[in-house]
């Protein structure tokens, strides 16, 4: 999935072209690279450029015949600084409308039981420690990556009548008799988001959009850190959330954001969610 380099503080890169050429000189000056060989002969590399400690872009791709590389993706990252510790995890290969792969992770947040999906940052990783018979996974590390967003005031529900809408995403038991009738609650949250400011009657939800890997967010703010690129100067947010009893994280250039961040506040927007299986 491309996402604007907005969110780590590259706004001057707008259009597809600055970007290219942005990627161009990543390509030819990483600040580090990554490489396997896949069962087809193939090389498979990531070239990542770094603007801050644990933030950056990471250029996807593949050596040809002649042995050039032949640029497949290129998206923005930030590095998670919390750990998820779950048993299982599934990670699908999927081929894009472009034709190219994207590797997605899903997994079932322990705390909320809720299925969630996120885009796979360290791919090369990924593929030798599962090649090897020794890797021992440890958990993952996931953070919302966000194009626009905003500050809005605590809720003032009630906490009988709040614990009664999250349940009713999450999909109790006690709100249906079986599995349709889980999906159509969710079907009618979703409806609902469009059609009432659920901010009044919700104090945090999260919800998958079409894109499996995007979510509309709404969460209580625990903590907040504020960084700048190295190049740029553009100074970018992160924001430690409370959403639906989990910690999530997420990551938003300052111009982007509303209002001002502060704890016991609370942030809305959409996400992109990506992160790293952590061996």
């Amino acid at each position: 999935m491309r996402f604007d380099f907005n969110c780590i503080g590259l706004s001057r890169y707008s259009t597809f072209d600055q970007k290219y050429k942005l990627v161009s000189e990543i390509v030819n000056n990483p600040s580090n690279s990554k490489e396997i060989k896949n069962k087809n002969s193939s090389v498979y590399i990531e070239k990542v450029r770094n603007y801050k400690k644990n933030m950056g872009i990471i250029v996807r791709g593949e050596l040809d015949k002649k042995n050039k590389f032949v640029v497949k993706d290129f998206v923005p990252y930030v590095d998670s600084t919390k750990m998820l510790k779950i048993e299982t995890i599934e990670v699908e290969e999927l081929i894009m409308k472009d034709k190219e792969k994207e590797y997605q992770v899903n997994f079932i947040d322990p705390r909320t039981n809720l299925e969630l999906s996120f885009s796979l940052q360290n791919v090369v990783e990924y593929m030798k420690n599962k090649k090897s018979k020794n890797a021992i996974f440890k958990g993952i590390q996931v953070v919302g990556l966000v194009a626009s967003g905003k500050i809005i005031f605590p809720s003032a529900v009630d906490n009988e009548r709040y614990q009664d809408y999250e349940d009713y995403i999450i999909g109790n038991p006690k709100y249906a008799q079986d599995e349709y009738e889980l999906e159509e609650q969710r079907e009618y949250i979703l409806e609902s988001i469009k059609e009432s400011d659920l901010y009044t009657v919700m104090d945090t939800y999260i919800i998958q959009t079409e894109v499996e890997t995007v979510y509309n967010i709404l969460g209580k703010i625990v903590d907040k850190k504020i960084i700048k690129n190295n190049e740029s100067k553009e100074q970018i947010y992160i924001l430690s959330l409370k959403v639906m009893g989990m910690d999530a994280e997420i990551c938003i250039n300052k111009k982007d954001l509303l209002g001002i961040p502060t704890v016991g506040m609370r942030f809305t927007g959409t996400c992109w969610l990506q992160g790293k299986v952590i061996f």
